[in-house]
């Protein structure tokens, strides 16, 4: 199995202001804790596309997603760079996932705990996930054990609807 690892985790909120370590810094720092992916921030994209092409070469990651507001730019861009997914959270996604579809990208939904509050004796998040067939999601296990969600349970029942899962502190 492949992990990856999100450059936010190399910055935090600094990350989002372009402060801390560059992306070729973030990158060396991956690879050297032995990771073999990374989720990218906006921030990250504006960094020239060929430039990010050579740190990833030069490191040997490859870009799973970029967790941003899924726009035509983000989705060329993530293209160019061979990634998957672009991943959001609070974002409409139907007309989205049509117009990322001709790039070859998914786009996820990220959660928090208010997706998990319960309606009708089901977590709205199920409602959406059973009704939406363009939209993928990426489990953010953190919010979903703050909310009493056990995540191993609900990614065993919906494991073809994950393009990634987001684990923290």
């Amino acid at each position: 199995m492949k992990v990856g690892i999100g450059t936010y985790s190399f910055g935090g909120i600094a990350s989002y202001l372009g402060l801390g370590p560059t992306l070729l810094e973030k990158f060396n720092t991956a690879k050297e804790l032995g990771f073999d992916h990374v989720e990218l921030l906006p921030v990250d994209l504006e960094n020239d596309i060929e430039d990010i092409k050579g740190w990833l070469d030069e490191t040997g990651l490859e870009v799973v997603s970029v967790h941003a507001q899924p726009t035509e730019e983000i989705v060329k861009k993530m293209a160019a760079l061979g990634g998957k997914a672009v991943i959001w959270a609070g974002s409409p996604f139907c007309n989205k996932a049509e117009m990322a579809a001709p790039y070859g990208i998914k786009i996820g939904y990220h959660n928090h705990s208010q997706e998990f509050f319960v309606d009708e004796g089901k977590p709205i998040l199920e409602y959406v996930i059973e009704n939406s067939s363009k939209c993928y999601f990426q489990l953010d296990c953190g919010w979903a054990m703050n909310a009493g969600t056990y995540p191993p349970s609900f990614i065993r029942k919906y494991k073809n609807r994950f393009v990634a899962i987001h684990v923290k502190e």
